[in-house]
């Protein structure tokens, strides 16, 4: 090969050296495709912090499961992959204003009873009207399957997120009809001038149709409320009596199945946290609310069945069962309260009792959708 063709080659090498070189360059420094949003969270942990409160008593299954460590956390680490952490703190804020924490974004997220706040988000207490929901073992079941029936949480998301919160999940607890006092009830003239302390408006709606006098006492202050006798009775359910200790202080209980409410929980969360989680993450958060409610559900039925033993055994409070013609006329009387309750629920009562009522079985259903046609 001669000269001249040597240097021609190595002339036209360089030239494509020259060339390709700022291709290369330019490729090896430019910046990586922006990751979608799925892409941008995964792997990716997030913390958010949960206040357990637990006033209304440790013991009770519709708050013990938000403990640390409890079956809630458990749920959440499951079906989050392990992304999502809870930072629990208990009783930082209490039964009458965790909601408001929530809301405000003081905390991420609370357990909070229903009956409490139902003055101001009376909504959400559909499981308050009286005789709604089937009987004892049933009532979680339904009251359960309602909450968490896509359509009724997209109602109530609405319906919340103007006070600055959405709902998790819940915990019902069983029907609430038993008058826990020293002043025994029998028949429905012994409720005239009783003072009861109720746990919200559709309780108190319910006790002023028999002619008693309802009282708002907060959860922790019952039992010095009783033992000073500053109520007669109050009004709640065998198991949170029980738990609460009120057989230390109530020579009855009083059974008045026409009042069957269900004494809610729910579990909220700040509507700014949950929009910052990503939707596989709130997905994962559902669906732990989905299981830890129907869970509390099934631990109703265990326990409508052992408490009344429960409570028998221990011989220090009598169980009052009325004839069932008193229960009927107490009965009768449920209609305006029910009425009353849906025109405080607000414009939006017809959708959430309509959704309600595909799974009540109570005997106050029909009464019910009677007022909201």
């Amino acid at each position: 090969m001669n000269r001249k063709r040597i240097l021609t080659i190595i002339l036209f090498v360089g030239l494509i050296a020259i060339v390709a070189s700022p291709l290369t360059i330019q490729a090896a420094q430019a910046p990586a495709a922006a990751p979608g949003p799925e892409a941008e969270s995964a792997g990716e942990t997030y913390t958010v912090s949960l206040n357990f409160n637990s006033a209304s008593g440790m013991r009770s299954y519709s708050v013990y499961p938000y403990r640390p460590g409890g079956r809630f956390e458990t749920y959440v680490d499951r079906y989050s992959g392990g992304r999502l952490k809870l930072d629990i703190k208990e009783n930082l804020y209490g039964t009458m204003d965790s909601v408001f924490a929530v809301g405000d974004g003081r905390i991420d997220m609370s357990n909070q009873l229903v009956p409490p706040i139902n003055g101001s988000y009376p909504l959400l207490d559909f499981g308050g009207l009286p005789g709604f929901f089937g009987d004892g073992p049933v009532a979680g079941y339904e009251w359960s399957d309602a909450l968490m029936d896509p359509r009724m949480l997209e109602i109530l998301d609405a319906y919340t997120r103007e006070a600055g919160f959405v709902i998790i999940g819940g915990a019902a607890a069983e029907s609430a009809y038993g008058f826990w006092g020293n002043t025994k009830i029998e028949k429905l003239s012994d409720f005239e001038g009783v003072k009861s302390r109720t746990g919200g408006l559709a309780q108190t709606l319910a006790v002023k149709a028999v002619g008693a006098s309802p009282l708002t006492i907060s959860a922790q202050e019952l039992e010095e409320a009783l033992s000073r006798g500053t109520v007669d009775v109050s009004l709640t359910n065998l198991n949170y009596g029980q738990q609460r200790g009120l057989e230390d202080v109530s020579k009855y209980v009083s059974q008045w199945p026409n009042f069957g409410t269900i004494f809610s929980g729910m579990l909220v969360m700040n509507a700014d946290a949950w929009d910052a989680l990503p939707a596989d993450l709130q997905t994962a958060l559902r669906d732990a609310g989905r299981s830890n409610t129907r869970n509390v559900a099934m631990v109703i039925e265990q326990v409508v069945r052992d408490y009344p033993a429960f409570i028998t055994g221990a011989g220090k409070t009598e169980i009052v069962y009325p004839d069932a013609a008193e229960v009927a006329k107490a009965a009768a009387l449920m209609g305006d309260p029910i009425k009353q309750w849906i025109e405080k629920m607000g414009p939006l009562a017809p959708q959430v009792l309509a959704i309600a009522a595909e799974y009540a079985t109570g005997p106050s259903r029909d009464v019910v959708l009677a007022n909201i046609k």
